[in-house]
């Protein structure tokens, strides 16, 4: 059950990430909040710059890039929405470093992304 959940959540996650300013934005958004997490037992103020950096690059991705509101904020309660933002920016990465193009819209297994919210995340 759970894996399926979580490849649910990762097509939504991709569906509200489909310009091309929003992934770049991300790309480098997600690995600052990300890096803020541990950063903050080294360097609380650098910590809290990388968050605050992270999450304005996040909100300019979205609603000047993409028109709607990051998905940790209509789905706060879901626990696998950051883990599926960290996934898709890994992904995302390694397309970059391939040499592969940011503006493909498929899903995982090769299918077009619905523009759905995934079922409520239950155990």
């Amino acid at each position: 059950m759970f894996p399926s959940q979580l490849e649910a959540q990762l097509d939504y996650y991709r569906s509200q990430h489909r310009t091309t300013g929003c992934k770049v934005t991300h790309l480098f958004g997600v690995p600052l909040i990300a890096l803020a997490v541990p950063l903050v037992f080294i360097n609380f103020r650098r910590a809290v710059a990388c968050f605050i950096a992270g999450w304005i690059l996040q909100f300019v991705g979205h609603f000047f890039f993409e028109k709607n509101k990051p998905v940790i904020i209509s789905e706060a309660t879901h626990p696998l929405v950051p883990v599926a933002a960290l996934i898709v920016v890994s992904q995302l990465w390694m397309r970059v470093l391939t040499g592969k193009p940011l503006d493909e819209e498929v899903s995982g297994n090769g299918r077009l992304l619905p523009r759905k919210k995934p079922e409520s995340f239950i155990i």
